[in-house]
């Protein structure tokens, strides 16, 4: 790459150095060569259309890195083959990945700021900086709304609420939530929304803010059930009964798992069936009929014994000492 071209990176980038196969990337491009080639090299003495190129060629270089399957708009010449990525790779490369969020969002190549900003999730560990992070997700939000894309908005706040939650970041996680939750109603998506329930409904249950949890299963059972879909109405049942019997409330979960029960009967499910029939069981010994919940217990090891041996073992162990159910 040209001195100018490698002084239009930095600058465009806001980075003080620029890893060599990135800069090797953006070399690449005949039009970057040719735009830079020749050019006066001052600070900042570049041609209008050499930051977006640069930007863009780095940007897709860093995305294949992240996300090997990923489609390219921009390309215009091959890149190098793509070494797996090791968990020191992020830490090496934060202050040029976000740079590039940053300045493909201000350039208005929308989409790959936003491909970039969720592609970076899987790939940053748990002590990945929440400042960074956060300044990751709000350009690459900025940008899947200026591009209009709302599908692309869904996927980088899912990805994004996923990853806070993990780090016990409820507070953003839960920010994350409500605009997807909104972005799907837009859609028109009731898989998604449902979808998106679930995933608040957890991180509700993980923060300890059981009524909030409750509000999404609630909501999710009516999306299940306006879907016509037996399985995801068993499992926002299960779900709702759950979260109710940790909140004490036995007889509402009692009611919800026994429908929940009900319905994973004829689905062929037997380990969620078989996890409903202890939940169910756990409620039963709280609500003092010992006999009926010994019996769902029994019930549910059957189902588990020919298809997950863990639950089988944890399900005798419950057998054995019941009064664990109480909590």
């Amino acid at each position: 790459m040209s001195e100018a071209a490698v002084r239009c990176a930095l600058a465009t980038l806001e980075v003080t150095e620029l890893p060599a196969r990135l800069a090797a990337a953006a070399a690449a491009d005949p039009e970057v060569s040719a735009i830079a080639a020749g050019r006066a090299e001052p600070a900042g003495d570049w041609p209008a259309e050499l930051p977006r190129l640069v930007v863009v060629r780095v940007g897709e270089d860093l995305l294949r890195t992240m996300a090997p399957g990923s489609r390219f708009r921009y390309a215009t010449a091959p890149v190098a083959p793509v070494q797996p990525i090791g968990p020191d790779w992020l830490g090496a490369h934060a202050a040029v990945v976000l740079g590039a969020v940053r300045a493909a969002a201000r350039l208005r190549a929308w989409d790959l700021s936003a491909a970039l900003a969720t592609a970076v999730w899987p790939v940053a560990p748990a002590d990945t900086g929440l400042d960074w992070a956060r300044a990751v997700a709000k350009w690459g939000a900025e940008a899947a709304v200026a591009a209009r894309d709302r599908r692309a908005f869904v996927r980088l706040l899912a990805a994004g609420a996923a990853w806070f939650a993990d780090r016990g970041d409820f507070l953003t996680a839960e920010a994350f939530g409500v605009r997807e939750l909104a972005a799907r109603e837009r859609l028109g998506d009731p898989a998604g929304l449902a979808d998106v329930l679930t995933r608040r409904g957890h991180v509700y249950r993980r923060w300890g803010r059981l009524h909030r949890a409750m509000d999404c299963y609630r909501r999710l059972l009516v999306v299940e059930q306006g879907r016509e879909d037996p399985l995801g109405t068993a499992r926002a049942l299960a779900l709702f009964g759950t979260v109710l019997l940790d909140a004490r409330r036995t007889a509402p979960a009692l009611a919800h798992l026994e429908r929940a029960v009900g319905v994973f009967a004829g689905l062929g499910r037997p380990v969620e069936h078989a996890r409903a029939l202890v939940a169910l069981g756990t409620a039963l010994w709280r609500d003092d009929n010992p006999r009926l919940a010994r019996r769902r217990l029994s019930e549910a090891l059957a189902l588990l014994v020919d298809h997950d041996e863990r639950g089988a073992a944890e399900v005798r162990a419950l057998l054995a000492d019941p009064d664990r159910l109480l909590g």
